[in-house]
């Protein structure tokens, strides 16, 4: 941890941002001795109302899965989705269990803020739009406002 309760890329990137049972998964298949092989699909919007949303963070997303021994197949950023899986990731399970957390992270914030952005397009499609979006977020997130 560093001095302002944020954590670092070294911890994303290692998989130690993530929730207890990941921890726990993980140490239990370990144990084991095992490292199944396994096809996750990152879903979006669980409950559907008819509203679309818009994809992004992506370039997080590849970042970090890059260098791992995993498939990865996803829609293409800036898509509109509407329920259903927006990623697909195949491999053994331990070289990514312990990232969903960070990667649910980066792909859920991205798109919810870009769309928000499309919805004030959408409201105000004659007008300026500025944002003011870093007053909001802790400083550590203000690279992705």
């Amino acid at each position: 941890m560093t001095e302002f309760d944020i954590v670092d890329a070294a911890a994303i990137r290692d998989g130690r941002a993530t929730d207890a049972y990941f921890d726990r998964t993980t140490a239990a298949l370990e144990r084991a001795g095992r490292d199944p092989h396994v096809v996750a699909e990152v879903t979006a919007d669980q409950f559907p109302d008819g509203e679309f949303e818009l994809f992004a963070g992506l370039k997080d997303a590849v970042a970090l899965l890059a260098d791992r021994d995993v498939d990865v197949h996803a829609i293409p950023e800036g898509r509109l989705f509407d329920g259903g899986p927006v990623m697909r990731i195949e491999g053994p399970y331990l070289s990514f269990a312990r990232l969903e957390t960070s990667l649910l992270g980066f792909l859920s914030h991205a798109s919810a803020m870009a769309t928000a952005a499309l919805d004030c397009r959408v409201a105000a499609p004659d007008s300026q739009l500025l944002s003011f979006g870093a007053r909001h977020v802790h400083p550590s997130m203000t690279a992705a406002v």
